[in-house]
């Protein structure tokens, strides 16, 4: 993953992790993926997780959130 330069570049590296093919990752993977320390990598996930931009699946992993849905009604109207 490129090098990003800020708390918010590394932040959008967070959600731009998921895909069709992989829409849920653990914390690990996550922290692993963005190569940031796990303490990093959890303050990431808790401001994504209290924006509703992330939530966390009944498995434990993290998928998209309900606000994501949201800004795509928003961006195709």
């Amino acid at each position: 993953m490129a090098e990003s330069s800020s708390s918010a570049d590394r932040v959008l590296d967070v959600l731009l992790l998921f895909e069709e093919s992989w829409p849920e990752l653990t914390a690990d993977e996550i922290c692993r993926l963005i190569e940031a320390p796990r303490s990093t990598t959890y303050r990431y996930i808790r401001i994504l997780r209290d924006k509703g931009f992330l939530e966390k699946s009944s498995a434990g992993a993290f998928r998209l959130g309900p606000r994501l849905l949201q800004l795509g009604r928003i961006a195709r109207s």
